[in-house]
């Protein structure tokens, strides 16, 4: 074994490490392939390694990557009452970023002190290139993309999830702001420049995109900046001012941008049908809203373990054939993570789920920060508005930066 050794000791951690995150956050715009592939290099990094011991400590120590561990466990675990083994496996697969990752930032944690703000280069980097090619392909190919648009279809996306691409997207626009309000950015010219120019490009394109959940990740996210503003730093003139703009921006924006304006109009009339108790097929968000309602119902009948993460998909077609608005409605999962564990896992898993990704609201230093606020907020309307969870894109957007953002955050020692 003398020969493995030096092998683990020849290979060059460092590089991988940033290769796989870097990976991680190109594959969100790229391939799922990368996202696999990426995940798999940043555990194999920290297993293959000559303190791979002292990765294991730090795993088992860390009561976050330990809470996503047993959501791991849960999935595993529901196989055993769940008669679909085939779907079973298939979404505990789809689980293994709650191990890989956690444990392949046991060592990024320790070995790069001096990248916090580095890695948000990284990213913003990349969905800038992202974007631009999103919104050069509908430039050229508009007299299509627009008569598609006006169909109810959005703006073609990486990997058609327009979802989770302007998830991305905000959390990208985010991420600059907050890279903007530290000393150490706006003392160099470059960076300064680059990210300002960085932030009016993403920002347009997200207007354009005119994905309601990726807009209201971005305007909760400049709320919450600004209620910092007045409340810690006692800037209610700065506060206010920029409220105002932000407000007559948006106004503008829903006026003069076509798409942005055409989703307007198409949301108001959704949540008429929705208000009236009218779930019509072909309608997306009374669809969701229907799905969500079936969910409990499936969860309530199957308290206290749930169905299995097996046989939710049985149950939920169950319930559609159940009902006369829907009998001839195609069947969905539950269009809500917390609906769908509850009704997967049960109770368990739904307290394992809420602990686990929102567990830094239980730690003063990292819940006050502005940015971790933005990231849960993100979280928490993305899982009360789908099942993101179970999107590959999904589950690596939340496990990388739950894992990213306490290294990001970590005050920087003197």
């Amino acid at each position: 074994m003398h020969w493995l050794k030096r092998i683990i000791e020849f290979l060059p951690h460092r590089l991988i490490a940033v290769l796989a995150i870097s990976g991680l956050m190109a594959g969100l715009v790229t391939t799922r392939v990368v996202l696999s592939v990426a995940s798999i290099t940043i555990a194999c990094n920290a297993l293959l390694h000559p303190n791979a011991g002292a990765h294991f400590s730090a795993w088992f120590k860390s009561p976050q990557k330990m809470l996503f561990a047993g959501l791991f466990l849960v999935y595993l675990v529901s196989g055993f009452y769940s008669d679909d083994m085939g779907q079973w496996w298939s979404n505990t697969q789809n689980k293994l970023p709650l191990l890989a990752i956690p444990f392949g930032f046991t060592y990024v944690e320790t070995r790069f002190k001096g990248w916090k703000y580095l890695w948000l280069f990284i990213f913003i980097s990349i969905m800038l290139i992202s974007a631009s090619g999103v919104m050069l392909n509908f430039i050229l190919n508009y007299d299509s993309i627009a008569e598609s648009i006006k169909m109810g279809n959005a703006i073609p996306t990486p990997m058609n999830d327009h979802i989770r691409f302007s998830t991305s997207l905000s959390f990208s626009i985010l991420s600059g702001i907050w890279l903007l309000s530290k000393k150490e950015i706006r003392s160099q010219p470059f960076a300064r420049y680059y990210l300002v120019i960085a932030l009016l490009i993403q920002v347009i394109i997200l207007h354009f995109l005119a994905v309601r959940s990726g807009i209201i990740f971005l305007y909760a996210g400049i709320t919450l900046y600004i209620i910092h503003l007045i409340v810690k730093r006692g800037n209610l003139i700065t506060g206010l001012s920029i409220l105002m703009l932000v407000i007559a921006g948006f106004i503008v924006a829903v006026n003069f941008i076509q798409p942005l304006k055409n989703k307007y109009s198409y949301f108001k009339y959704e949540w008429e049908l929705i208000m009236t108790g009218d779930y019509k097929a072909g309608h997306s968000d009374a669809q969701r809203v229907l799905s969500t309602i079936y969910g409990l119902e499936v969860a309530r009948e199957n308290l206290p373990l749930g169905t299995g993460t097996g046989d939710i998909r049985q149950e939920m077609e169950k319930q559609y054939h159940q009902h006369p608005i829907s009998v001839n409605t195609k069947s969905e999962l539950p269009h809500n993570q917390f609906v769908y564990m509850f009704a997967a896992t049960g109770i368990a898993g739904l307290l394992l789920l809420i602990a686990a990704f929102f567990y830094p609201v239980s730690v003063h230093k990292w819940r006050s920060k502005w940015l971790m606020q933005c990231f849960l907020i993100i979280l928490f309307i993305s899982f009360m508005s789908e099942h993101a969870l179970q999107i590959q894109i999904g589950i690596t957007f939340a496990m990388l930066f739950s894992c990213l953002l306490p290294i990001i955050l970590k005050p920087s020692r003197l």
